[in-house]
C-alpha cells in the first residue's frame, strides 16, 4: 500500500464536515450477509470467532451502534490471526462502505489530493497519528480507496 507523506494540505481529523470518513458515521451497509449501521460495527464483528457474537454487532444487535461496538469489541474472543489480518479487514470494510454508498464515495473523491489522517482524539498510533507519530493505517486506507475507487466499480458514478 502506498504511504502518503505529511504536508500542509491535509484533513487532520475525521470530525465535523469529514465525519463521514470515520467508522462511527452511521450509514447502512451489508457485509458477508449481515446488515450493519456503521463500519465500526462491521470491523468489530469480523474479530469474532463465532456467528452469535458477530450477530450482536449487526443491525438490531446489542452492539450495533459504534461506541458500544468499539467497547464490546475489546471483550469478545477474537480469531487467532487478528493482528495479522486487521489492516486487510479494515480496508475491505471501508471499501464496501464507499462502494455501497456512492454519495460518500463522491465526497471522498473530492478530498483529493488532501492527506487524510486520523487525528489525536484517541491517542491511537496504529490507525492514526498523534503528536508523537503513528502509522496512520486508517488514513492510508482512505486515501488508497480514494485513489482507486473507480477501478473497483467504474459504473459507480
Amino acid at each position: 500500500m502506498k504511504v502518503y507523506p505529511l504536508n500542509d494540505y491535509q484533513i487532520h481529523d475525521l470530525v465535523k464536515e469529514y465525519f463521514y470518513l470515520c467508522n462511527f458515521y452511521m450509514r447502512d451497509m451489508e457485509y458477508k450477509g449481515r446488515y450493519f449501521t456503521n463500519a465500526e460495527a462491521v470491523y468489530q464483528a469480523e474479530k469474532c470467532i463465532n456467528d452469535e457474537d458477530k450477530d450482536a454487532f449487526a443491525l438490531g444487535g446489542l452492539f450495533s451502534d459504534p461506541t458500544p461496538a468499539r467497547d464490546h469489541g475489546q471483550e469478545v474472543p477474537i480469531v487467532d490471526d487478528w493482528d495479522d489480518r486487521r489492516v486487510e479487514i479494515m480496508y475491505d470494510v471501508i471499501k464496501e462502505k464507499f462502494l455501497q454508498n456512492p454519495d460518500l464515495a463522491l465526497r471522498l473523491l473530492k478530498t483529493s489530493p488532501c492527506l487524510i489522517t486520523e487525528g489525536d482524539r484517541f491517542g491511537d498510533t496504529f490507525w492514526g497519528l498523534t503528536q508523537n507519530g503513528g502509522e496512520n493505517h486508517l488514513g492510508n486506507i482512505l486515501m488508497y480507496i480514494r485513489d482507486n475507487i473507480l477501478s473497483y466499480n467504474p459504473k459507480l458514478f
